[in-house]
């Protein structure tokens, strides 16, 4: 029997998107994702590497709606008082960048008027 780690999330981000760089020269960056199911709100933390961390960092700010898609990973480590410290994320491997933003974010535009001089056909556009 095979096994299967696939997370799916759509939410919006709890937070603006900070730009790391590792040892190696990778791009890295935490995304916390705010879903909802009925009245319960979860708060997931989410990493993404290289390309996707980048556009994450260029694209998205606190509040901007977004899916990603990756696998639950459970990281282990020492904390300064010694005890063991755990945290599970989703380790990012498509984010899809959702443009909607919140209603009350959005901004009605109005266009300014400006009259146009009328359109003239050249001889060659007449169909006959």
């Amino acid at each position: 029997m095979g096994y299967l780690n696939s997370v799916t999330l759509v939410g919006r981000l709890g937070n603006d998107i900070v730009l790391k760089t590792t040892g190696n020269g990778h791009a890295v960056c935490e995304l916390r994702i705010c879903t909802q199911w009925k009245e319960d709100t979860e708060w997931t933390s989410c990493t993404a590497w290289r390309r996707d961390a980048e556009v994450a960092a260029d694209f998205l700010k606190k509040g901007d709606q977004v899916c990603v898609e990756g696998r639950l990973r459970t990281r282990k480590w020492m904390g300064d008082d010694g005890v063991d410290k755990y945290k599970t994320e989703v380790v990012v491997n498509r984010l899809v960048l959702i443009g909607e933003k919140k209603q009350q974010e959005q901004k009605t535009r109005i266009p300014a008027f400006e009259p146009q001089a009328p359109a003239r056909e050249s001889i060659d556009a007449i169909p006959f």
